[in-house]
């Protein structure tokens, strides 16, 4: 698994301040924004309630004047008994100097128009008017109150037909139920409700106690259907302010005084939060920008400032042995001279250690080397010297001289004048003395072969490597063959250094036995180990634990060993 990358100190310390501080700010910037937007809807709430409660006040100072004028028209023709020319004159005057009223017209039980003016218009005959219609006359005249009609065209005239909303006062005349109609134009309430709403797309509108229309600026685009207004329920609460179910509009309502009416204001939050909070975001930004590179400067100031002295400390550590002992002062805060201090004592008491330490692992090592050396020795001169005894006491002086002669140039290789290293090719000459003893001490029961490569005979390594393996290869796979054995020594270059295996085709040993002598080589050895153990310690101990033995073997097919040793040049070798 590929080991994960650290990064520097003063990068986590720099990213640590950076990120939590644009975070706190981060959230703090959005609650704000939150805070404002919801202080803005309040804003647009309140304002639309202002100015739904503008619009009514003036409707009802309007409607009051209205009232008062009519009732003075109603309160000449009921107490001064006017002629019908009078009559004319005063309804003629009424128009004359209120601007805002299109006609006026007296009806009597029958519906009938009894008078109407300015006397310039001319009454229709056929008129489909609802003021002519007795149902209508009927429906308005039990009504002992002031009513106003919803907006709709005049048809009272000929030519004439304008938009209109109707005004009715029934009162007595000369001792008949009348009607005063009086239609007022219709621009006479648009100027209540030109100024719209909050926003370019807010407006108010005007509904009666049945949630019906009575007026709303958008009253031609209503009647061609290109427009529909859908009325939520205001309940009966004079005042009320609420956003509708999806959150999107501000509705304010209140009731006028004295009537059945209802005015509504309308704004879309949309419109007004996108102007509002777009300012709010823009003036954010802009201070988040502002802060975020105030805050990276300082997070790369304070990182520097604490991370600068600790790195410092960390080159020096990696290049140690340079640098001078004793007291050692350094730019910083007061905890890294603390530490610059405590490690340059760690220092000096690690390099005493570290002599220390060199001076006894030398010794061990050697010691260790000398040790399992020895075993190997006298084990096989031992077996040498019985094998030579039971030659002479066979008579057999010529073998003994010839294993006598072998035994004393093998003994000169394995002393080597005290030299911890030999060539590859010694230890092969060694080992070749070693299979002459042996052949003359089993009879010739075996022939051997060995492969040594040019290149890698020139190689150093440790004495007395292949010796105790070809030894445990006669005893325990070649002794008890029937039939001639044979072992091969071979060795060559590999990646890794030197590989040299030695090969019998002798009987091999079962699974179990195999995992055990492997398990007893990867064990740590007591001071009497020999053979197969002692050879593998031997090599991790000089070369390291990447090197040493490993053990292959099928029953009744032989058995390989294989060692391995890098191939060094004779300055490198270690000590």
């Amino acid at each position: 698994m590929t080991p994960t990358k650290r990064q520097p100190l003063h990068r986590v310390i720099y990213l640590t301040c950076f990120l939590l501080s644009t975070s706190i700010l981060g959230i703090s910037l959005w609650g704000h924004y939150q805070i404002a937007r919801d202080l803005l809807i309040k804003q647009t709430m309140t304002l639309t309630e202002q100015h739904v409660a503008r619009s009514t006040e003036a409707l009802e100072t309007m409607i009051a004047t209205m009232d008062v004028a009519n009732e003075a028209i109603i309160r000449r023709i009921t107490l001064e008994s006017l002629t019908p020319q009078a009559l004319h004159d005063l309804l003629d005057s009424s128009v004359t100097l209120n601007r805002d009223i299109q006609s006026i017209a007296v009806l009597d039980e029958q519906g009938q128009v009894l008078d109407f003016a300015p006397s310039r218009f001319q009454l229709k005959t056929n008129s489909q008017h609802p003021v002519l219609s007795p149902d209508w006359y009927q429906k308005e005249a039990q009504h002992d109150q002031t009513l106003y009609s919803k907006p709709h065209i005049q048809h009272l005239f000929q030519g004439e037909f304008p938009w209109v909303i109707s005004n009715t006062i029934p009162f007595n005349h000369q001792g008949k139920r009348c009607l005063l109609l009086i239609d007022y134009k219709i621009k006479t309430f648009q100027r209540f409700f030109e100024t719209g709403g909050i926003g370019k797309q807010g407006y108010t509108y005007l509904i009666d106690d049945q949630q019906e229309l009575i007026y709303h600026p958008h009253q031609a685009l209503m009647t061609a259907e290109l427009k529909r207004e859908t009325i939520p329920d205001l309940g009966t609460e004079p005042t009320k302010v609420q956003l509708d179910k999806d959150n999107h509009v501000v509705l304010a309502s209140q009731v006028m005084a004295g009537t059945h009416w209802r005015v509504v204001g309308k704004t879309y939050l949309q419109e007004v939060l996108a102007s509002g909070l777009s300012r709010i975001l823009q003036t954010s930004l802009i201070l988040f920008l502002a802060l975020t590179f105030l805050i990276n400067v300082l997070a790369y100031l304070l990182a520097r400032f604490i991370a600068r002295p600790i790195r410092r400390l960390a080159l020096h550590m990696q290049d140690f042995q340079d640098l001078p002992t004793g007291h050692y002062e350094t730019s910083g805060y007061d905890e890294a001279n603390e530490l610059y201090q405590a490690y340059h004592q760690l220092l000096n008491q690690v390099d005493q250690l570290m002599e220390q330490i060199k001076l006894e692992e030398a010794a061990l090592r050697k010691s260790e080397r000398n040790v399992l050396e020895a075993q190997i020795q006298p084990h096989f001169l031992y077996n040498t010297l019985e094998s030579i005894l039971w030659m002479i006491e066979s008579q057999n002086t010529r073998d003994a001289s010839h294993m006598v002669t072998a035994l004393g140039r093998l003994l000169r290789i394995t002393l080597s004048k005290g030299k911890e290293y030999i060539p590859l090719e010694r230890e092969f000459e060694h080992v070749t003395n070693y299979l002459e003893i042996q052949q003359i001490r089993y009879n010739q029961q075996f022939t051997y072969q060995l492969q040594l490569p040019e290149k890698v005979g020139s190689c150093p390594t440790i004495k007395l490597i292949l010796q105790p393996i070809v030894e445990n290869a006669i005893i325990h796979g070649l002794a008890n063959l029937y039939e001639p054995g044979l072992l091969t020594i071979e060795a060559k270059q590999t990646e890794k250094g030197i590989l040299i295996q030695i090969k019998d085709n002798g009987q091999g040993m079962s699974v179990e036995r195999l995992e055990e002598l492997r398990r007893e080589l990867k064990q740590p050895s007591d001071v009497a180990g020999i053979g197969l153990r002692n050879v593998h310690e031997r090599l991790q101990i000089y070369f390291g634990p990447e090197y040493g033995l490993t053990i292959d073997s099928q029953e009744d097919q032989g058995t390989c060993v294989s060692l391995s040793i890098p191939c060094l040049d004779w300055e490198d070798l270690p000590s």
